[in-house]
């Protein structure tokens, strides 16, 4: 195997189990928050916002890495 864009396009696919773990941790946290909401009808708690965010935020982070390796791989700019 040639380049170093092999070596970075593996490390860029090896990132993305983080955001995804992220994103369950968040899913995990907002569930009680959800339930705690729809027991009372109330404005959106700070739980459900902060998990919502961080998921959001890990998912844009999925996205550039897997756009980032794919477009090393395509491109071997390295």
């Amino acid at each position: 195997l040639t380049g170093k864009w092999l070596a970075l396009k593996m490390a860029l696919f090896g990132l993305v189990p983080l955001p995804t773990l992220e994103i369950g941790e968040a899913m995990h946290r907002l569930r009680p928050a959800l339930d705690e909401l729809s027991e009372a009808s109330q404005p959106i708690p700070a739980k459900i916002s902060r998990a919502i965010d961080i998921a959001s935020v890990a998912s844009l982070i999925l996205y550039a890495l897997l756009i980032a390796a794919a477009f090393i791989g395509a491109t071997k700019p390295i």
